[in-house]
């Protein structure tokens, strides 16, 4: 969980990304993604009250994709029962493959009915997988922000996505997770918050839109290796 959310804090997403595979092996996905959400309520505030985060989240771009988001957690509920763990883990690499062909085939792809697309895949897979960063990565990332405006504005969707994601997923999948499991959890969380932040600060732009890319095919190659060996 640690290595996740420095990744989050760090690139601006990738906690469900790195510790998805590594939870399901362990784990039910319906655990899975609730344990996820539950930490991503802890980080996403400490990353907005940072200094200096005021005036980074592109307002418009994040109202569009939280609307569409919300419309797209029904969705993902339904869906989330019927997934078992070899399906969760080739679903993460199959959304991370076609996000990146997508950026590669379609890069400029960014107006406001590619965005509600983005956002309604984005909330279906909150529910369903807790993998909600890819499809917002790819349309965020061709409106050109700066990394400081990218990284706060995934986390001002993810925020609230998450909060009403984690509300629909127990009030349709009550996961069964023991105090033990949450506080490492979240203690993992905090820690991995902290050191993520150190390493953003260092981050220039090129290194940071290098970061996203090599992000995507390590967990995509780790998910398809998971869902290879799952029994």
């Amino acid at each position: 969980m640690a290595l996740g959310i420095a990744f989050q804090s760090a690139v601006g997403f990738g906690g469900s990304l790195v510790a998805a595979p590594l939870l399901s092996l362990i784990l039910q996905p319906v655990q899975v993604v609730a344990l996820l959400l539950a930490t991503a309520l802890l980080v996403g505030p400490a990353i907005l009250a940072e200094p200096g985060q005021r005036g980074r989240i592109a307002a418009g771009d994040a109202a569009l994709l939280l609307a569409a988001a919300v419309a797209g957690l029904p969705v993902g509920v339904l869906a989330v029962g019927a997934l078992d763990t070899r399906s969760l883990q080739a679903a993460v690499a199959v959304v991370i493959l076609l996000t990146l062909a997508g950026q590669r085939l379609q890069p400029a792809c960014t107006g406001p009915r590619s965005g509600v697309l983005a956002g309604f895949a984005s909330g279906v897979l909150t529910t369903a997988t807790s993998l909600n960063g890819p499809p917002l990565v790819l349309w965020l990332r061709g409106r050109a922000h700066p990394p400081e405006v990218f990284r706060a504005t995934m986390t001002a969707v993810f925020l609230p996505v998450s909060g009403v994601g984690l509300i629909a997923l127990l009030a349709g999948h009550p996961p069964d997770l023991g105090l033990d499991v949450l506080a490492a959890a979240f203690a993992g969380s905090a820690a991995g918050w902290l050191a993520g932040r150190r390493v953003f600060a260092r981050l220039r732009p090129a290194a940071h839109a290098r970061a996203v890319t090599g992000l995507l095919l390590a967990t995509a190659a780790a998910s398809l290796a998971a869902a290879a060996g799952a029994t």
